[in-house]
């Protein structure tokens, strides 16, 4: 939608559209770059976790270093204004004229909103992805320890 703005906004000053005059609002323009941004993550994100040969403790990892990598961003916003994982955001801020930045503007803090969107977004991951895996760890490696085997296994199932 964001490669399509101008296209949309002419057709919606056409129609004489009340949307219209968003597509003519930067700090809209700047909330959807962000959401062009977050989406196609999670598009790649849910791509990644598709396929065949993979098994439980895989897509776990990857739920984790998902998890990890978005709090990351989170710090990033917060303390430097820094959108480098953001390519669409940060070459929409770039090439505003006014110098537009994630900081408070008339409308709102888009930094703070952008903050709190990924931390709903973290939050939801714990709560759908919260299960503790290192119970299964002997899985993974089973040759490491097998104090962490699990009970009701037999010493030479352990073994």
């Amino acid at each position: 939608m964001y490669e399509l703005r101008n296209e949309i906004f002419i057709f919606l000053k056409e129609e004489s559209h009340a949307l219209a005059t968003t597509f003519e609002n930067e700090v809209s323009l700047t909330q959807l770059a962000y959401l062009y941004d977050i989406f196609a993550k999670l598009n790649q994100f849910n791509i990644s976790l598709q396929g065949k040969d993979t098994h439980l403790l895989q897509l776990h990892d990857k739920i984790t270093a998902f998890k990890k990598n978005t709090v990351v961003k989170t710090d990033l916003l917060i303390k430097n204004e820094r959108c480098d994982n953001l390519p669409l955001l940060k070459s929409h801020l770039n090439s505003q004229s006014d110098n537009l930045s994630l900081q408070n503007t008339d409308e709102c803090d888009m930094k703070t909103v952008m903050c709190s969107h990924l931390d709903a977004l973290i939050s939801q991951f714990e709560k759908y992805f919260s299960e503790d895996m290192e119970k299964h760890n002997w899985i993974r490696n089973p040759f490491v320890d097998n104090a962490n085997a699990p009970q009701g296994f037999t010493s030479l199932e352990a073994e």
